[in-house]
């Protein structure tokens, strides 16, 4: 299969996965957060020098450098962006880096806010804890400087969630066959390896 067929495929299951699930009931308790529905939409990736401009766009925005993982144990083919409204002027910022049959995805979100995005079962709340829906179950793993982190593994992605700073950051990790493959050792070593 080509690159580009790959990343096309990558950016329709995206796609599909938000538009699918939009019409899914999901309820989440808020006491003292507040809950931002996202509604999805298709995304305008970016690649290249596009992608890096986005990407410096996001941190301006946020006024903080944020973290990328250094190591992904595959090669990476493509780098895709995108940036998406939360309201209240908050954006995410989405990444994915594309191989030839894996790739990993992370989504750097403001760790002060509780946020629904369908298709996932979370909220991210302003602990940068995961929120669980139905059917979803979380583990707490620790991080290589002691930070909690979430780990869930759905049978077909595999995801990591953890605060840094002001910053919350989603790692989720998968491949061309939907089967989750990697030991969570791996998904670990990469949610490691972030830095500026």
């Amino acid at each position: 299969m080509s690159r580009w067929r790959h990343v096309l495929l990558v950016v329709a299951a995206l796609w599909i996965t938000t538009f699918a699930v939009n019409t899914a009931k999901q309820s989440i308790q808020a006491e003292s957060l507040n809950v931002i529905q996202t509604e999805p939409k298709v995304y305008t990736y970016r690649t290249g020098e596009a992608a890096m401009a986005e990407i410096r766009a996001f941190e301006y925005l946020i006024r903080q450098r944020i973290k990328q993982p250094k190591f992904i144990p595959f090669e990476v083919k493509t780098t895709l962006t995108s940036t998406s409204d939360l309201g209240s002027d908050l954006k995410k910022l989405h990444i994915v880096y594309i191989g030839e049959n894996e790739h990993v995805e992370v989504r750097v979100i403001p760790a002060d806010v509780k946020v629904l995005i369908p298709g996932y079962s979370y909220a991210v709340a302003r602990d940068g804890r995961r929120t669980a829906g139905p059917n979803v179950e979380y583990r707490t793993v620790t991080l290589a400087n002691g930070t909690e982190a979430l780990y869930t593994d759905n049978g077909i992605v595999q995801g990591l969630l953890w605060k840094d700073g002001d910053l919350s950051y989603d790692l989720v990790v998968g491949n061309r066959d939907n089967k989750s493959v990697r030991p969570v050792e791996d998904i670990i070593k990469i949610a490691d390896s972030f830095d500026h």
